[in-house]
């Protein structure tokens, strides 16, 4: 509780509240020491969102949260392994030719069924994962103009983004800005 920038006189109704809430365990009645439950844990990494005005987040704070990812997925430094080079059974993606001229909509939309078959997003391909694979052939405006024709073809769909917690704000901002609503995001092939 001293390490919080909680004023001294609410640490302890703050601390009543979220063991109430089965956020945190207290140990003992005078409260000394807590620690997140498993449900705790459940809403830092799945509900929390930070209200501070501040655009900046200090290196301990950054660490502790790693941390806690970690324990909470199992994972620690040991764990994690160095790719290797052994083959693994993932469908490749067909590379669009080198040249500088640009990709024709009919690879644009081979590249959206491998991505998708490679990223396993049951033909609901957000489009990020578009843009970086044309990011260097294509601007951004031309990628939306392809994206659009091959929707006037039916031969795509683009739906919109709902549920924005699953993204980052980077990603997010790849989606096609509209004039209503939120932006165009997911991708979904209409054609075998």
């Amino acid at each position: 509780p001293q390490r919080t920038s909680i004023p001294h006189d609410k640490q302890q109704a703050v601390i009543e509240s979220l063991s109430q809430r089965g956020l945190i365990k207290v140990v003992e009645g005078r409260i000394t020491e807590v620690w997140l439950t498993e449900q705790g844990q459940q809403y830092l990494l799945n509900n929390y969102e930070g209200n501070s005005t501040s655009e900046h987040i200090h290196l301990r704070m950054l660490t502790d949260y790693l941390r806690l990812l970690r324990k909470f997925q199992g994972v620690n430094r040991e764990q994690i392994q160095s790719p290797t080079t052994e083959s693994q059974e993932e469908p490749t993606i067909k590379k669009l030719p080198l040249s500088g001229s640009k990709p024709t909509d009919a690879e644009i939309l081979q590249l959206i069924q491998d991505l998708d078959k490679k990223l396993g997003t049951n033909n609901y391909l957000p489009i990020f994962h578009l843009r970086q694979q044309l990011h260097t052939r294509l601007s951004r405006e031309e990628l939306d103009k392809a994206l659009y024709r091959l929707q006037k073809q039916e031969q795509i769909e683009l739906s919109a983004l709902v549920h924005t917690q699953n993204y980052t704000p980077e990603q997010i901002n790849a989606g096609i800005k509209q004039r209503v609503g939120s932006k165009l995001f997911f991708i979904q092939v209409t054609v075998e």
